[in-house]
């Protein structure tokens, strides 16, 4: 939300209000499907967040975090 010191990425403390931001990190965490979290098991008790993840799954496409069991 600050940026990083000593490097161009601006401060969005002004421009994005808390909430949005938790918006965007849960968000963030759905596309993480190497990564059990409570944001991908939510999605993947939808019919459609389960097909997306099982088909992102099985083309390997390591989606976030690139370190998977």
């Amino acid at each position: 939300m600050t940026g990083v010191d000593g490097t161009p990425m601006p401060s969005f403390a002004d421009v994005v209000k808390p909430e949005e931001a938790w918006d965007l990190v849960h968000y963030l965490r759905t596309l993480q499907i190497w990564h059990n979290s409570p944001e991908l098991a939510l999605w993947e008790s939808t019919p459609e967040g389960a097909a997306i993840v099982k088909a992102e799954r099985v083309r390997n496409t390591y989606t976030g975090n690139p370190i998977h069991p």
